[in-house]
């Protein structure tokens, strides 16, 4: 598959993909917990967060509510380790990307752009 190919089946929704991705390590990093308190908010907050780039753009609000029930309380129980906060700021940080990119400006500008390539390739 050819680079522009992959690019345009992805689009933007790479980032999402990515914070999908860290709510799956956390549900991973919940399965290892020790005990069952960590186990059910860490399952839970990974689903919470894999689902939270998937809905941000559809009702206002959700997104950053699944994004703040995803990880704030697992970094709250595993504060002695590393990995679980580092996780949650990797996560803020893509979403506050995903969220920026999806503001009307740049959803536009992005619009003008692809159109301008598919003419530039219809015709060339």
């Amino acid at each position: 598959m050819s680079g522009d190919r992959t690019t345009s089946l992805l689009g933007t929704r790479w980032m999402a993909a990515l914070v999908t991705l860290l709510g799956a390590f956390e549900v991973l990093l919940a399965l290892g917990a020790g005990s069952a308190l960590v186990r059910v908010v860490g399952v839970l907050g990974g689903l919470a967060l894999a689902a939270a780039p998937w809905v941000s753009g559809r009702v206002p609000g959700l997104g950053l509510a699944l994004l703040v029930l995803g990880t704030v309380p697992f970094v709250a129980l595993t504060v002695t380790s590393l990995v679980t906060p580092v996780l949650g700021i990797v996560a803020w940080l893509l979403m506050a990307l995903l969220h920026r990119d999806r503001t009307p400006a740049r959803a536009s500008a992005r619009r003008a752009r692809r159109r301008s390539a598919q003419l530039a390739a219809a015709s060339g």
